[in-house]
């Protein structure tokens, strides 16, 4: 079994951008992706993505494949449920299509993103999938929030009636005409936001959705139960989204409550200088440190230096690597004796 340098699991584009900078620094790069992420299936234009204008989430995709491939990256299809082992020699076991797979690799990062929730339609969410990035059914407010410039637009509540109340008020720099409908259990909304929505004329509604009405990606209404329409130019969805990070908890990873890293957090196995946790836009993944680590060697000039040497490592270096560096003895003599003095 071949046995890569780091493993990426995720194929959107922080996978991809992982594997491509890694593999362009030629690593041995395996990323596994199980194409589930939301811009494989949105086909509506995005703006404010660098040096891709107007592009498609599927174009996106694509470009972004085809160049780590181009560098030396290799993809597979496939998905990853379990992840054992340590830095060095990790195992990550799942399913390539029907048949079950084990692949291996020194350092892992995990870029699985967040889990996004839609509204249900008569108690079942796949009817919005035919809306969701492919005509005016929005969820990201910095992705696609100039789409409804002007429009009547109506946020729909799947969560909590608080977010959906602050995702409307948020909406309000783009159009003046925004309602909402809370369509969840939680209909709470405190008195500071009923103010906030009244001072700015948006009215909340409830109902369960029965139907969506619309043809061909452009949704026109929504049915509810009581046989009421509503009717709008744009729908924003406002719910909850869960970080994916069940394999960052079989890693040791210790998360919030609220699946966010904690702030006091501890790894169960010591890390190395190429294998650190981190964070980033909520994603929670171990990062390789690349192209290359500074080298122990490096260390030891900057601690032979005394005082001005250990401030400087401690500039570049995390709470973890200084651990290691503690753990594993890398002071040299020299930076021992000025500390005893």
């Amino acid at each position: 079994m071949t046995l890569y340098d780091t493993a990426v699991v995720g194929g959107g584009p922080a996978g991809l951008s992982a594997a491509l900078h890694l593999a362009w620094q030629d690593r041995e790069v395996l990323l596994i992706d199980r194409a589930t992420g939301p811009l494989f299936y949105t086909l509506e234009k995005l703006y404010n993505v660098p040096g891709m204008p107007e592009a498609t989430g599927v174009e996106i995709q694509k470009r972004l494949k085809a160049q780590a491939r181009e560098r030396g990256a290799e993809i597979v299809f496939g998905s990853v449920v379990s992840i054992t082992g340590q830095a060095g020699d990790f195992l990550l076991a799942g399913a390539q299509g029907a048949k079950a797979q084990e692949w291996r690799a020194r350092t892992v990062l995990l870029a699985t993103g967040v889990a996004r929730f839609h509204p249900t339609v008569d108690g079942d969410y796949t009817p919005c999938f035919a809306y969701a990035g492919k005509g005016n059914l929005y969820y990201c407010t910095d992705c696609e929030g100039p789409e409804i410039v002007g429009k009547d637009t109506v946020v729909i509540g799947a969560g909590p009636a608080e977010w959906a109340a602050t995702l409307a008020l948020g909406l309000t720099r783009y159009t003046p005409h925004v309602r909402v409908l809370v369509t969840g259990e939680d209909t709470a909304i405190s008195p500071h936001r009923a103010e906030q929505l009244a001072e700015r004329g948006i009215p909340v509604l409830q109902g369960e959705i029965k139907a969506l009405v619309g043809e061909r990606h452009d949704l026109k209404a929504l049915e509810l139960a009581d046989g009421s329409r509503i009717a709008a130019e744009a729908f924003f969805v406002s719910s909850s989204a869960r970080g994916r990070t069940d394999l960052a908890t079989q890693l040791g990873v210790e998360l919030a409550p609220g699946g966010e890293l904690a702030k006091e957090w501890k790894i169960r196995r010591a890390p190395t200088p190429e294998s650190l946790f981190s964070m980033a836009s909520g994603i929670i993944y171990q990062q390789p440190i690349a192209p290359q680590p500074i080298s122990a060697s490096v260390i030891r000039a900057q601690l032979a230096r005394g005082a001005p040497g250990r401030d400087a490592v401690r500039e570049m270096m995390s709470p973890a690597v200084l651990r290691y560096i503690d753990q594993h003895h890398l002071y040299s003599d020299q930076a021992h004796q000025q500390d005893a003095t």
